[in-house]
């Protein structure tokens, strides 16, 4: 007996009464409070229909409602940096621009970089006009920043692409994005909706402390939240707004009665059958099997069988409703696509969906199916899957659609192979961020061919901590052959501790440690060193070195590897003699100078000697690199010998290197957060606080990993408030600086934390509270020798140099050693 179902979409919300009518309420008694209003609940009980309810009671002349739909997954810890500032940007730019083919003139992306003269825009349009006239010229990096006041002036708007900066994924395109959502925020009232906010990844959230904290903008947040077993994000979250000052409130959705059941079935599917027996099931399989998943329950009155039509193997009240939809499609080219856009997390281009599985698959016809089932949608440029509990059941079921997963699989990741080595930087960038998700679902061993990736191209496309994640997924497997798998564990050693993965790598060296296989290893032992000393265990690598000496030849490279390890913990407990020990049977014993860590150790000079004879050891170590084709170390002494400048008073010089410094970590954002802090200090210094500067240091907070860095970074953040008079924002980074002192165990950095506090609040007027940080300061004066010279008089140029202005900045460089394809 044939039966046809259609689905149709119910223009009416059954029940969610109380709870719409309270959500309006609320919505309007919290305007001016900072609220952020989760709508918390298990996966389709109902959240997205409730909110709709809530749009449509709401006054929409009240303030501009703006929802944005993300990828239909229920626990995606995958998704890559920025995706969700991404869908944001894209949801608040098509609203507008919708609003502006409707009433003529709308606050557009477009409008915004015509109009709002942004430092961020400026400088990303320059750097286009720039890159087009100069092409790979050398010198164009000091030629920008010499220039920038006058071109900006001369290049037009129309001259560059808003359409490239829509989409392109570099950290100056990042910061015009949440410039102009920022820019939204403060000019007009808006209720923003976001959904699936359990899967937000750590960049996009952190945007939200300004977003949030500035007083001139009147936003209200919805943000939609489904439960994942055994997850602790939502309190993570609760906390991280908690902590911002706002207002956080939480509805609890209940699984709606069982009284609206069978109206909510027959509203959201034409032609089921009304009878007795049906209904009755209906509402038995909601209370026993659905338990409160509305897409389940309709998914299982699509499939039911009356008793008298259904088969002997058939049963109406046990199998999950929506993995029958799935059970029930016998064409092997829907379920093909299914399972492609599954494999791209629940929404695909339609570029792809077009082209991956061509020519073996005519979209068309399995589209349609899986439309006409309810299971995805479309637009003009996507299919999507209409909920994430189709995934789950996908993936619970797993054995039933394998053959064809396996081969989509093999399609997909042939797709992206051929596009992981192109010149579009976009198209190569997507191909190995799929790559790295399909290995991880299918062949975690695989992802050991995509550490160059994982190595080089972290931050933009995914951050350090989400990468840790597949380094673990492949580690687990690998881990089981220590011997064998020597080098890769090795390798993802050498990885981690270059991403700052300090805790992650030093627990993968503690489980080679105690496995008692490599307990001969000097190379695993030069790692303990270094990761020791990157978590501040100083006075354990100094013990550790000191018993080891005997035992290993320093002539060697790896007994150099070791020495150098062990620089920064002399330094850091005091111990400078024993750092010029090192430094004088390294100048003069030749051997060392065969080793490519010779330039490292020119560079690391800057630890323990004065600036101005660390300087010529840095420009060498540069010269040295610069002649061993060594760009990402070679970019890394640049910046030492810049901040070496500057630390000197040559500012002008020291710029000019930090834009060839630019030029030479292009492509390692891992490391740009102390290139642009320390270009901000040199212009602080020299009496530029504008905007530009503190787009430099957001740029920097976007690729800080490690406390000492944030805390720098806050510093001179409140340098930059000292000088505009942003007490509030001030008051906000003091806060978060507090919080951070407990993480990082270097008192010259507190102090210097501390001042800057006390010289902000002071200019306030909070003269008392002020008090309590100048103390702070004084008491840690002989922990930072500027702080001394400040109270005590300075006895160098040097020290007069660093306490001209009322605040104090901070250079970083590179105190750590890094260690390059070494081996035993």
């Amino acid at each position: 007996m044939m039966k046809t179902i259609i689905w149709q979409q119910s223009d009416v919300i059954v029940d969610r009464e109380v709870e719409s009518d309270e959500i309006v309420k609320i919505i309007s008694q919290n305007w001016d409070k900072k609220t952020v209003h989760y709508i918390c609940s298990e996966t389709a009980i109902g959240k997205t229909s409730l909110i709709t309810k809530v749009i449509e009671k709401y006054d929409k002349d009240d303030c501009d409602i703006i929802r944005i739909k993300t990828k239909p997954c229920n626990d995606d810890s995958g998704d890559t940096a920025w995706y969700y500032l991404q869908e944001l940007f894209d949801g608040i730019t098509k609203y507008f621009e919708k609003l502006e083919e409707e009433n003529g003139y709308a606050l557009t992306f477009d409008n915004f970089l015509n109009e709002y003269n942004d430092a961020s825009v400026n400088r990303t349009r320059l750097a286009s006009g720039l890159e087009t006239l100069f092409g790979s010229d050398s010198k164009k990096g000091l030629f920008k920043n010499v220039c920038y006041l006058a071109l900006k002036k001369i290049l037009k708007l129309n001259e560059y692409s808003t359409d490239q900066l829509k989409n392109d994924t570099s950290v100056d395109s990042v910061l015009v994005k949440i410039n102009y959502i920022n820019h939204v925020l403060k000019n007009r009232k808006v209720l923003l909706i976001i959904d699936n906010f359990q899967n937000i990844d750590n960049q996009s959230l952190g945007c939200f402390r300004d977003w949030i904290n500035d007083v001139d903008s009147s936003t209200y947040f919805i943000l939609e939240f489904t439960h994942t077993p055994n997850s602790d994000k939502f309190d993570k979250q609760r906390d991280y707004f908690a902590g911002l000052g706002a207002k956080v409130i939480k509805t609890e959705l209940e699984p709606i009665d069982k009284t609206y059941i069978i109206d909510i079935v027959h509203r959201n599917v034409k032609n089921l059958s009304d009878d007795m027996a049906f209904n009755i099931n209906v509402i038995n399989h909601y209370e026993e099997v659905s338990l409160g998943n509305l897409r389940e329950l309709i998914d299982y009155s699509v499939t039911y069988e009356h008793p008298d039509d259904a088969s002997e193997n058939e049963s109406n009240d046990i199998e999950n409703g929506t993995y029958q939809i799935l059970h029930n499609i016998n064409n092997q080219e829907t379920l093909a696509m299914l399972s492609l856009i599954i494999f791209h997390q629940g929404k695909i281009t339609r570029k792809h969906a077009e082209t991956i599985l061509f020519p073996e698959l005519d979209i068309s016809n399995a589209i349609r199916e899986l439309l006409e089932l309810n299971l995805i949608e479309e637009t003009d440029a996507y299919y999507e899957l209409k909920h994430a509990s189709i995934i789950d059941q996908w993936e619970k079921h797993m054995d039933e659609f394998q053959q064809i997963n396996t081969v989509v699989y093999g399609r997909t990741k042939k797709y992206y192979l051929g596009y992981l080595e192109s010149s579009n930087i976009s198209e190569s960038n997507e191909a190995w961020i799929r790559l790295l998700y399909l290995y991880s679902k299918v062949e975690p061993f695989e992802i050991k061919k995509l550490l160059p990736q994982l190595e080089s191209q972290i931050i933009i496309s995914i951050s350090p901590e989400d990468s840790w994640d597949y380094i673990k997924q492949l580690y687990d497997i690998i881990k089981e052959d220590i011997l064998k798998n020597k080098a890769v564990i090795f390798r993802l050693l050498e990885i981690c501790y270059k991403l700052e993965l300090y805790a992650n790598g030093y627990e993968i060296l503690c489980y080679l440690e105690n496995s008692g296989q490599l307990s001969e290893s000097k190379l695993l032992f030069l790692h303990k060193l270094l990761y020791l000393s990157a978590l501040d265990q100083h006075e354990t690598v100094v013990e550790l070195f000191e018993n080891i000496k005997p035992e290993i030849s320093l002539e060697s490279r790896i007994g150099l590897n070791m020495m150098l390890a062990c620089l920064s913990s002399y330094r850091y407990t005091g111990q400078i003699t024993e750092c010029l020990k090192i430094h004088k049977k390294i100048l003069a014993t030749p051997i060392y100078k065969t080793y490519d860590e010779y330039a490292i150790f020119l560079r690391l000079t800057n630890i323990y000697l004065p600036n101005k004879k660390a300087l010529k050891y840095a420009k060498q170590s540069v010269e040295l690199l610069d002649k061993h084709y060594n760009v990402y170390q070679k970019g890394k002494s640049q910046i030492t010998y810049a901040k070496l400048l500057a630390g000197l008073g040559k500012n002008d010089k020291a710029l000019n290197v930090l834009r060839k410094a630019e030029e030479s970590l292009k492509n390692h954002a891992i490391r740009g957060n102390i290139l642009w802090i320390d270009e901000a200090d040199i212009l602080m210094d020299q009496g530029i606080h504008d905007d530009y500067v503190w787009d430099l240091l957001q740029k920097s907070e976007f690729t800080a990993v490690i406390p000492y860095d944030k805390l720098a970074i806050i510093i001179v953040k409140l340098a930059w408030c000292y000088e505009n008079d942003q007490f509030a924002k001030a008051n906000l980074l003091i806060e978060r600086g507090q919080n951070l002192i407990p993480l990082e165990p270097d008192h010259h950095i507190h102090a210097l934390f501390y001042y800057n506090a006390y010289a902000v609040l002071n200019k306030s007027g909070e003269t008392e509270r002020s008090q309590i940080y100048y103390k702070k300061a004084y008491a840690l004066k002989e922990h930072s020798r500027y702080i001394k010279a400040r109270i005590d008089e300075p006895k160098t140029k040097e020290e007069k140099n660093r306490i001209k202005h009322p605040w104090y900045i901070i250079y970083l460089s590179f105190w750590n050693h890094d260690i390059e394809n070494i081996s035993e």
